[in-house]
């Protein structure tokens, strides 16, 4: 028997809240995720682990609006290096959409930056949103 994804949502205007702030929305071959707190610890493995199922599952690109995203700890710029990792193996990429100046610096820093494609604004097709 297959079991229930947290991301099956059929179409980008249908969201489940999975936990701790973080949205996800399936359409097709591209996971759009939206991140309403901070990335850490708690928050950024189930992130992962819910792209990597949705991978599983035949999605080949992701797309991380951070929008409401106000900071990033060490585990979840790990967990992001994870998923691009995971995603281009797939044949896919990630986007990164709505990150703060600071956040693009820390990807810039760290080095990370190179693993996604930055965007400063996407459509609102493509970016999920938290439902009402």
């Amino acid at each position: 028997m297959k079991r229930s994804s947290p991301y099956a949502a059929q179409s980008l205007t249908d969201f489940e809240r999975v936990t701790l702030g973080v949205y996800y929305a399936r359409e097709g071959s591209t996971l759009a995720v939206r991140a309403s707190a901070n990335l850490n610890r708690q928050n950024a493995p189930v992130m992962r682990r819910a792209v990597v199922d949705a991978i599983a599952e035949g999605v080949t690109n992701v797309t991380i609006d951070l929008r409401h995203c106000p900071r990033i700890d060490r585990n979840g710029l790990t967990e992001l290096a994870s998923i691009a990792g995971e995603t281009r193996r797939a044949g896919g990429v990630v986007t990164i959409t709505h990150a703060s100046d600071e956040i693009r610096l820390l990807f810039r820093l760290k080095g990370i930056d190179r693993l996604f494609t930055i965007a400063q604004d996407r459509s609102s097709t493509t970016s999920p949103t938290s439902p009402a």
